[in-house]
């Protein structure tokens, strides 16, 4: 490791020792034959040339003096200080690490942020490392040698609060000037009119490690990735995030996609270098796009794949999407979230079911589904060894369908046996569930239903629910019943009115590790008297004699669990 500063050499600081010594000894005898002057020539009648003599040392010599003394008195004070601070005597790798974690840490979990989004993660990095660079000299050295710190090239027009795309024109030209030698993470919030912003990129794509696209505009995304696409495939690439966000003004996304709204290479010359592109990266985050699947081949690079908030059109894509995920053989990780298709018309003949292998996958993740994608999903990748993540929203007893004739948007309800019967052949490891501060989407009863039906369950999280009597009923477990056996418990948000019916709920499973934050009911019937769960209170006595690891939240915290779906810096 190379420490901020080079230790003097031994005949420096000897030189220095001498020229002190020699100063002093000077400055000494200087000053005696000053006092001898005042003493001896008072008494000389002729002293006029010793007048002018004595004036042009007091221009020339003593301001000269007093100049030097001053600056090589500050020297020493900025040497002594820093060599007097343990800071400074940190290793540079040390303190740009530390840098590193100042410049990254905008959202502590623990105090119930939320993860950030893209936009705002940019931002604050950014504000972060201006702001370390304005302490002091060698903090702005050390930042400025460190081309780690860097290394995110950014494009935003709205970073430090500022629409000046003036200078976030020079933050981007910047961070590729300071980032000599690095691997570069590209983060672009791109705007129709960022071509001024964009043009500097290419030279540097070699060098690129991700690329991490956010944009209103298809074709702001398109064209930066033709310009990928033109000016080869970085052989360092390993990760692609793509988000496209649809303007609130634009029509619904529950509605067949029309071909504009592809991300379409598969039909033009960009279609060879595309498919490499995809093959190429390890990492594939896929947002608000459909894609052409029934076109897309993945490699044994690809080991985390995500799609999410996109409408695939019929049931029948779903295949075509399927036998695409079933190309990744060393997947390892899956998420689907917010995806949407709809049954086939009456009379179109219906998908065949697939069998999908993915030998490697180790979590699938799924989200936000209407009931036939779920099923659709479930049923057709193979049971293995890997942990099965179920986000249950609203949509998951309904499903998604296209009205004969008008094409108009409309929901089915969906019997909850027909939910049961799905859980029950699927070895769900993970149940999330969001309460919405009371408005329950699940009545108790099919809550307990669906609990009974998948007894592998291990880690039951449910944020922003209200617990009365009859839904903590809901939660326990009996003996004599088939019902999930809870060992991680995380209640977050939550409004506890019947603590008897907690303890009754919490005392009925094998829970070793419980994450909670609180309201606790404590007023008359009608009342709105709500008090903290907090650390010594006899609820919380009473939970960390029974369980083994207890984590007290405050009532804002939100799991990251229940932010997945945001588009973040990655």
């Amino acid at each position: 490791m190379s420490s901020l500063f080079i230790q003097a050499p031994c005949s420096l600081t000897l030189e220095w020792e001498d020229a002190s010594a020699s100063l002093a000894t000077a400055l000494e005898t200087y000053m005696d034959l000053c006092l001898a002057l005042e003493t001896k020539y008072l008494r000389v009648a002729s002293t006029s040339n010793l007048v002018d003599r004595i004036d042009s040392k007091f221009v020339r010599l003593h301001d000269s003096m007093k100049q030097q003394l001053f600056t090589s008195r500050s020297a020493l004070a900025r040497t002594r200080n820093r060599l007097a601070s343990s800071l400074y005597r940190f290793p540079e790798e040390i303190l740009s690490q530390i840098f590193m974690e100042v410049i990254h840490d905008h959202h502590p979990t623990s105090e119930g942020f939320a993860p950030l989004p893209m936009e705002d993660h940019l931002t604050y990095t950014y504000r972060g490392l201006h702001t370390l660079i304005r302490v002091c000299s060698v903090w702005r050295n050390v930042a400025l040698r460190r081309a780690a710190l860097w290394s995110t090239i950014p494009i935003l027009n709205s970073a430090f609060g500022s629409a000046n795309g003036y200078r976030m024109y020079r933050e981007t030209e910047l961070s590729l000037q300071r980032a000599v030698g690095a691997g570069l993470h590209f983060a672009g919030v791109l705007d129709l009119g960022d071509y001024q912003k964009t043009k500097l990129i290419p030279k540097f794509i070699p060098r690129f490690h991700t690329i991490n696209l956010k944009s209103k505009y298809l074709g702001s995304i398109h064209n930066f990735l033709e310009m990928i696409l033109d000016s080869g495939i970085p052989s360092s690439l390993h990760e692609l995030s793509i988000c496209h966000i649809h303007d609130i003004n634009c029509k619904s996304p529950e509605s067949l996609p029309d071909e504009t709204e592809y991300l379409s290479f598969h039909e033009c010359r960009y279609r060879p270098t595309f498919q490499q592109l995809i093959r190429s990266v390890s990492v594939l985050r896929v947002s608000g796009i459909p894609f052409h699947w029934h076109a897309i081949t993945f490699s044994t690079n690809l080991v985390e794949l995500r799609i999410q908030a996109v409408t695939l059109g019929y049931e029948s894509e779903l295949n075509h999407l399927l036998k695409a995920v079933a190309t990744a053989t060393q997947l390892r990780k899956l998420s689907i979230i917010s995806l949407s298709a709809f049954p086939d018309p009456v009379g179109a003949e219906s998908p065949m079911p697939i069998s999908v292998d993915l030998p490697k996958l180790q979590t699938l993740y799924v989200e936000d589904l209407y009931f036939n994608v779920l099923d659709w999903i479930l049923t057709n990748i193979n049971p293995g060894s890997h942990r099965i993540k179920l986000y249950l929203t609203d949509k998951t007893l309904y499903i998604g369908d296209l009205e004969a004739g008008s094409g108009a948007f409309e929901e089915n309800e969906v019997d909850p046996s027909d939910l049961c019967d799905l859980l029950g052949c699927t070895p769900v490891d993970t149940l999330i569930l969001y309460g919405d501060s009371g408005n329950h989407w699940v009545a108790e009863p099919v809550l307990r239903r669906i609990l009974c039906s998948i007894p592998s369950l291990k880690t039951l999280m449910m944020s922003h629910w209200e617990f009365d009597t009859e839904n903590l009923a809901a939660l326990v477990r009996h003996p004599s019943q088939v019902f999930a056996q809870i060992q991680n418990l995380h209640l977050t948000g939550a409004k506890i009115f019947d603590i008897v019916g907690l303890k009754r709920f919490i005392a009925s499973h094998p829970i070793q590790n419980l994450d909670i934050g609180a309201l606790l009911w404590k007023g008359p019937l009608l009342a709105d008297d709500w008090v903290h769960l907090k650390p010594g209170d006899d609820l919380s006595k009473w939970l960390e004699s029974r369980i083994q690891s207890v984590h007290l939240r405050k009532v804002g915290y939100e799991a990251p669990e229940f932010k997945v779906a945001k588009w973040q810096l990655w």
